[in-house]
């Protein structure tokens, strides 16, 4: 099959390097529906602009909500490789490579209780706050291999119909905790062209129990500042970067490495990756590797190059060479 991208319209799909390669997998199919599209053995030429030997394979599971066309999520399992968590024990303070992924869902203190019950754990207990125009309940699940989700759910206003998340929707959002926010904002907004979705600086929490899992008599003493950005100023395909500099803690940009276990890569389909490519080497931006074709399932061939993110992990653009 060949899946009909969105181009120039957020990222598409998150790549996680993980060490068992059911078990995400079965997790969203569980709790939220979700279904395997694609799976088989992960392409040479992928492995290669990874910057492995010869002697690493690996094998893949794309996973989605079947209702979405875009929000995927890339499960890769390598073999031979020697790997660490980009993130282990890592603190909601502690900063560095890329935090998480956003889901909306309904009846989220289900979807807990059920991801608990998987072996799931959390830095807090489903917390409700309003977060700008909206209020929300939301919490911060980590999984195997350190790999965060964090669930969602919109109460004021209600979610238009059109967008009800059957479960647990796609993913709409990636988080990167970051210990120089106006660093990482001018990267997206300066270098690549994103625009602002939504801007909170000082924002505080509720004391009491809270989203980030701080303690509650001092959770309104650190202000955190947030900033979402998209190429189109949505928050569908969004980044969100978040630092609370009160709090100091490790820092895990160098973990951030497209082999070890995590979230490692957010993929954006655009319409023209040599121009956007030249653009960025006009910046005096080094690409981790250039403009490469390769075939990346379910899309076909693809040109595709990576750029490092300013405090670990990459981002990826492709053109897909037979988008219809």
């Amino acid at each position: 099959m060949k899946e009909i991208l969105d181009l120039n319209n957020g990222w598409h799909e998150a790549v996680i390097m993980v060490s068992e390669l059911d078990r995400i997998a079965k997790d969203l199919e569980i709790v939220g529906n979700w279904q395997v599209i694609e799976e088989g053995l992960v392409n040479r030429g992928q492995l290669n602009l990874w910057d492995l030997t010869n002697d690493v394979t690996g094998d893949y599971k794309l996973i989605r909500n079947p209702n979405s066309h875009k929000g995927f999520v890339r499960l890769v399992k390598l073999h031979n490789q020697q790997q660490k968590q980009i993130r282990p024990a890592g603190q909601i303070w502690e900063t560095g490579g890329i935090f998480d992924l956003n889901f909306r869902v309904t009846n989220i203190d289900e979807k807990f209780e059920k991801l608990l019950n998987r072996g799931w754990i959390a830095f807090n207990q489903p917390a409700q706050y309003e977060f700008g125009p909206v209020i929300v309940s939301e919490v911060l699940m980590i999984g195997p291999d350190g790999v965060c989700f964090a669930l969602i759910e919109r109460l004021e206003p209600p979610l238009e119909k059109v967008e009800n998340p059957n479960e647990i929707s796609r993913s709409f959002n990636s988080s990167l905790l970051v210990a120089d926010i106006e660093k990482s904002f001018k990267f997206f907004s300066e270098t690549l062209g994103f625009e602002t979705v939504m801007e909170l600086i000082g924002h505080k929490l509720d004391t009491g129990s809270n989203v980030l899992g701080l303690p509650h008599n001092i959770a309104q003493e650190h202000a955190m500042d947030v900033c979402i950005i998209h190429p189109k100023a949505v928050a569908d395909g969004s980044v969100e970067l978040m630092s609370l500099n009160s709090l100091k803690g490790r820092n895990f940009s160098k973990n951030a490495k497209p082999f070890n276990l995590g979230i490692t890569s957010l993929r954006f389909p655009i319409d023209d990756v040599n121009k956007k490519a030249t653009e960025l080497k006009s910046k005096g931006i080094a690409l981790v590797y250039g403009p490469t074709t390769i075939e990346l399932a379910p899309y076909g061939d693809v040109i595709i190059f990576a750029l490092e993110l300013p405090e670990g992990g990459w981002i990826e653009f492709f053109e897909p060479l037979n988008n219809i």
